[in-house]
Formats: C-alpha cells, structure tokens, sequence
C-alpha cells in the first residue's frame, strides 16, 4: 500500500459529508470514491467533494483496486454487513459508531477483521479528539486524584417522524445507539466495563428508546451517570469528579473544546485546547499511524473495547425489553 491512503465513503449522508470535508486537513489521504444505493446522490457527493469516484453499489466499491480503506457511513442496520463485505474485499475498515446494532454484530465483524489480518475500527472520533488527550493526560498525572464519578448527558430534541432514521425500528433507530454510545464510551475510557447496571426509559410510539437515564457501579464504589435523549435538549455536558478535584467539559462536551480544571484546594481555570474545526480529522490520523505501524486496530479505541460497549448496550436494552424487529 502507498503512503497516499485512498478512501472510500459507503453512504452519503450528513455524517459522511462531515468525513469528506476532513479529508481536507490530512496530508496523507486521498478521497477516492463514494458509494450509494441513490446514484444520484453518489453522483451529486461526488462532484461536492471532487472525488473521482462513485457508484451505485456498495460492490463495486469494495471491488476497486483504487480503494485501500472503506469508511462506513450506512445507518446502523447496515454496519455490520457493510464492514463484513468491506474487509472480505481485503479492505481495512473503519465504521461509523455504533459499530453495529449488537454484540453478536460486533463478534462477526472482529472474527471477519482478524481472519483476514486487517484493520477495523469503531469511528468514535471523540476518542482522538486534543480536549480527550488532555483529560487523559490529567487523569493520569492524578491532577485530580482517582477519578470517583462522572455524568454525562447528550440530548437533542427532535422532531418526531415516525419515518426518520431516528424514529425507525426497521433502521434501528433510538436514543442509546445514536447519542448515548458517546456517553457509554466516555464512561468506558475512564472506568472500563461496569460491574452493575440500573437504568430507566421511556419509548417512543414506533417502539424505540426515547430517552434513558443510565447508572453504571464500577470497583471502589466508582459510578457513572448517563442521560441520552431524543425528546428533550439537555446541557450536553460532562462532569469527571475525583479524590482531588474534578474536570468539567463544557457543551458541547462531545465535540468540545473546553473544560475546567477545579481543584479541592480551591484553584479553577478554564481551558481551551487548539482544535480542528472538522474534529474528524483526528481518527483518520489515528488510523493511518496504525496500519503504518502494522497494527490491526488502534489501542486508543480497541476492538475489545468497542465489543465490552456493545455488549453493555445489550444489557440495557435487554432490561428494556427492547429489540430490534429484524434482530
């Protein structure tokens, strides 16, 4: 492989888009095709972002020989098939988070990577984001002491259509699996897989989860408190409490760029971290240092670790009683 890295998009959405425009900011990556079931919408993507490009079957991208890493931008219904073709096309893959709609998805996608010695990763760009580096950085100073508790909210209020890939059990559509999957992994970055789940929820009239508040109990008496909506705006901040202070990530925290450093012995100053306007720049660098290392997944995002956040998504909606019709 080159040390040109040549893309290709798998849907084109909105969050595609967003991928496209990064591409932009990364010396080392070319954007050379764009696939979508609507030719016309890989046609009109492509001629958006000047990619050379674009079909109207999935196959024919994974076919191309232009193509050396698939990025999978399809609804979460269609993830795991999508990255499962991709890699037995001998792609490296890196998939749109949720990396699928469960742990029995995520297992076959992993299975998939390795017997074929390729790259796979969850796209949960938040992860490689300056303000993360940063928090991690502190933590592991123990600026802040042992971290103890964390709360982290994201809700956005949308406007209900029953046919909206929000709304849509058919595209496997709710709160938890579009927005909370941030909180789920922010809370996994800092305390690993919880020991003890409670949660409660309210569902929508087409059967997915509106809204759910979520406490995770971890050794130690560690504990996380989550908050994911589709119903209501909530502030979309997140709050680590340790021993020896805490860390506030002001809105939005997901995609922010500043917190607070408060410490018990009464100093508090606000930051703000230097960052990329598109934050997805840094996943696709993160990638590509990766696969030049010879690696198969990115430790800062492991495959062990996206299939322990899959699986605890499945122990909340099996406290929901909630599936998926084509699960």
């Amino acid at each position: 492989m080159s040390n040109m890295y040549r893309w290709g998009i798998v849907g084109a959405g909105r969050v595609a888009h967003k991928f496209a425009e990064a591409m932009n900011h990364v010396k080392d990556a070319k954007l050379q095709a764009v696939a979508s079931t609507n030719s016309k919408r890989a046609g009109d993507f492509a001629k958006k972002h000047s990619i050379p490009d674009h079909f109207d079957n999935y196959g024919q991208l994974y076919s191309s020989g232009k193509v050396d890493i698939v990025y999978v931008a399809t609804t979460h219904n269609f993830h795991c098939s999508s990255t499962i073709d991709a890699l037995n096309a001998r792609k490296h893959v890196l998939c749109e988070k949720p990396m699928a709609v469960n742990a029995s998805q995520v297992r076959q996608m992993i299975n998939t990577a390795r017997t074929n010695d390729l790259f796979l990763m969850e796209a949960m760009w938040t992860r490689f984001l300056p303000i993360m580096h940063e928090v991690r950085n502190i933590i592991k100073k123990g600026t802040i002491g042992l971290p103890q508790f964390l709360y982290a909210d994201f809700g956005i209020r949308f406007n209900y259509d029953p046919q909206s890939r929000l709304y849509n059990p058919a595209l496997a559509g709710g709160a938890l699996l579009d927005l909370g999957v941030y909180c789920l992994a922010l809370a996994s970055m800092l305390f690993g897989r919880p020991n003890n789940i409670s949660s409660t929820i309210k569902m929508t009239d087409t059967d997915v989860d509106a809204r759910s508040t979520v406490i995770f109990e971890y050794d130690n008496a560690k504990v996380a408190v989550l908050l994911q909506a589709l119903d209501m705006e909530t502030p979309k901040e997140a709050l680590i409490v340790g021993t020896e202070g805490s860390i506030k990530l002001h809105p939005i925290w997901m995609w922010g760029t500043d917190y607070t450093l408060k410490l018990n012995n009464g100093t508090e100053k606000t930051y703000k971290v230097d960052t990329n306007e598109n934050g997805f720049v840094y996943q696709i660098m993160a990638v590509h240092k990766a696969i030049n290392e010879g690696k198969t997944q990115c430790e800062l995002m492991s495959l062990d670790e996206t299939l322990a956040i899959a699986e605890t998504m499945d122990a909340l909606r099996s406290q929901w009683n909630f599936k998926y019709p084509f699960e």
